[in-house]
């Protein structure tokens, strides 16, 4: 059953629109009691919304009992549901609305420039092409789907499922605590994560599009699974970052930042490079471990201890003088790798190689003029590798 509804608005003004499901009737009693009494708070409430909260000059859904389907008139409108029972909720035309949902809402933009706040509960939402929305997750199971217009999301504590597809612009997703999937299928998609109060949890699917990660400094450790698409993936990590990192195909770069950062590009298929922080400040700081892939990969170092495990491709490592109490060891260092000291010529670094030492287990250990330390693990000589 479907009920069209007009009720007294503010300043004089109407509110039309429609009401659909089982719960009907009982919303137009609701309404008809607010004509009667226009004063009074707009408020939709069935069996089991006594006492719940409402916010003053908002359309005030609460405590539906049975499935129903709200259409938000015109723009610029402030509603607040709290809700026991699925209820969808149609965005005005003219979009701009603002929501603030309990569990067991559906929003489903119609316009663009939504904000839309997910409190507690299951609730999703659904974008469209206009874009420009704003979508924060709560404490519940989200399912947040942007559209293919430009979106910005924040989860929330719960559980969440962020579906970026912009087609156009670029979507950000923020992941400020509890636990996150994200397909980042759109057409240039931004994911920022950070574990600053609370352990966080992220997996983040890449595919045709650009896709860049960030961490932020987390003060325990922010558990990150990266699987790249057909584009091109940008990786910025952070102190307690510990990422995974696989693809089948496409290109991906992961800059380190300060702190200590783990990444895990075992079944990573493409290519890849890495890039050491090289801030003297920093190198204190830093204590990464890296383990490489099955594609060709590029690894110039930074300062502080870095352990980098090479992978099976041919791999390129750029050693870089950070200076006194950098310890760089490279492990399962191949025949197929090569190594470039920066600043010297091969000459150089063939006479620097003169006075390298040879470790226990026949691994080799060269110190640069500067303190930085570069141990070979599982080779004992670099002829024919330098570059």
């Amino acid at each position: 059953m479907t009920t069209l509804i007009t009720i007294p608005g503010s300043q004089g003004s109407t509110l039309t629109f429609t009401v659909s499901g089982g719960a009907a009737a009982n919303y137009a009693n609701d309404f008809s009691r607010d004509v009667q009494f226009p004063t009074a708070i707009t408020t939709l409430s069935t069996n089991g919304g006594a006492g719940a909260p409402t916010i003053a000059g908002a359309l005030n859904i609460i405590g539906p009992s049975n499935t129903s389907t709200f259409s938000i008139p015109g723009t610029h409108q402030y509603t607040y549901a709290a809700v026991s029972a699925p209820t969808r909720l149609v965005g005005s035309a003219g979009g701009a609305d603002t929501v603030l949902a309990g569990g067991g809402v559906s929003y489903v933009a119609n316009g663009g420039q939504n904000k839309i706040i997910f409190s507690q509960g299951n609730n999703i939402f659904f974008g469209n092409a206009a874009g420009g929305n704003t979508i924060t997750g709560g404490a519940g199971y989200d399912t947040i789907n942007a559209g293919t217009g430009s979106a910005t999301v924040f989860s929330g504590a719960g559980h969440s499922l962020v579906n970026l597809g912009d087609t156009v612009g670029g979507d950000i997703a923020a992941l400020l605590a509890g636990s996150t999937t994200v397909n980042a299928f759109g057409h240039n998609d931004t994911v920022y994560a950070s574990a600053a109060s609370m352990p966080t949890s992220a997996q983040i699917f890449g595919g045709a599009g650009t896709l860049s990660f960030a961490a932020g400094p987390s003060e325990s450790t922010l558990n990150v699974t990266i699987v790249g698409g057909s584009g091109t993936t940008e990786i910025f990590g952070a102190a307690g970052t510990d990422m995974v990192f696989a693809n089948k195909s496409g290109t991906a770069a992961f800059t380190a930042g300060a702190g200590n950062e783990t990444l895990n590009a075992a079944n990573a298929a493409g290519n890849f490079a890495f890039f050491g922080d090289t801030n003297t400040a920093d190198a204190l700081s830093i204590d990464d471990t890296i383990v490489g892939g099955n594609g060709n990969e590029y690894f110039s170092t930074g300062g502080g201890h870095e352990t980098i495990f090479a992978g099976t491709g041919g791999e390129m490592f750029q050693i870089n003088d950070v200076g006194a109490g950098t310890t760089i060891t490279i492990v399962d260092f191949s025949a197929s790798d090569s190594v470039n000291f920066a600043g010297l010529t091969v000459s150089e670094e063939t006479s620097l190689l003169g006075t390298a030492s040879t470790l226990s287990g026949g691994n080799l250990s060269v110190t640069l003029t500067d303190g930085t330390k570069v141990d070979f693990i599982g080779i004992s000589s670099l002829a024919g590798h330098l570059k």
